[in-house]
């Protein structure tokens, strides 16, 4: 069952995915919030199944090079929902504070620019919470 706690924030980070039975395949983290994250890959994995997302230092900006323990929680079109092992890993909170400054830049630079976070949802990532 999802639980998503903690603010989704928009990303485009490349990751691997190592599901199970070593599956591994490339994928990218289209949004991500402290509990988990909405993933697109060619890897299809079922509801329940657990993964391996390895983050790799040069796509975070920070000092890090992680793989964090999460399990597929909803299927979509092009890839998946996971949810983090444990909540709020010390790496993805480096990671959402890095999106967060960045969000928060790209606001002040272009204030004309409405709230559109989640005005680009397709029928992979209907929304909701």
């Amino acid at each position: 069952m999802e639980h998503r706690f903690g603010e989704r924030l928009p990303a485009r980070l490349a990751v691997q995915v190592q599901g199970p039975r070593g599956l591994t395949a490339s994928g990218q983290i289209r949004d991500i919030s402290s509990s988990g994250a909405l993933l697109t890959s060619t890897l299809r994995l079922n509801v329940g199944s657990r993964v391996v997302v390895r983050f790799d230092a040069r796509e975070t900006d920070a000092d890090l090079q992680m793989a964090v323990v999460a399990e597929v929680v909803r299927e979509a079109l092009s890839g998946f929902a996971i949810e983090w092992q444990e909540l709020s890993p010390p790496g993805i909170r480096a990671i959402l504070r890095q999106l967060a400054v960045r969000e928060a830049a790209r606001r002040r630079a272009h204030p004309e620019v409405q709230e559109t976070r989640y005005a680009s949802r397709t029928a992979d990532d209907p929304g909701g919470p």
